[in-house]
This record gives C-alpha cells, structure tokens and sequence, in this order.
C-alpha cells in the first residue's frame, strides 16, 4: 500500500511539475466582476484583468496564448 501511494504521489508531482513548465499562466473567470485574472504561477500574482463581459465561465486559452474561448452564462 505504503508503495502505491508513493508512486502516485511521484507521478502527481511530475505532471504539476510538467503543467507548470508548459503554462506559465493561469486563467480564472471571476463572475463577480466580469473579468478574467491571469495569474502568474511562478509567483502567484494576477498579472492582468480582462473585461469579459457578464457572468465568465469556463474558457479555454490556446497553447500559444494567442486566443482565449470564454463562455458566459446566461443572466
């Protein structure tokens, strides 16, 4: 048992430590404001706000950061 739950904390850690490596930032919709923070994950900070509109959902950020997809519920 004392084995599996190491493996599988060892993988856990390896894929944050690749997620981290391949998305320096982190989107979160804040229904609230109507924004969208970006947050630098190397230091925990929102880098910037995005006007969104009502009601940011879920989104989706292209590889390249490029674009970003947002949905928006209805009101």
């Amino acid at each position: 048992m004392k084995k599996t739950c190491l493996t599988l904390a060892s993988a856990a850690l390896g894929a944050l430590a690749l997620s981290t490596l391949a998305a320096p930032f982190a989107y979160v919709p804040n229904e609230e404001s109507g924004t969208i923070s970006v947050i630098d994950t190397s230091t925990d900070q929102v880098v910037k706000e995005i006007k969104a509109g009502d009601k940011p959902r879920g989104l989706a950020v292209s590889r390249d950061a490029e674009e970003t997809v947002c949905q928006r519920s209805a009101p």
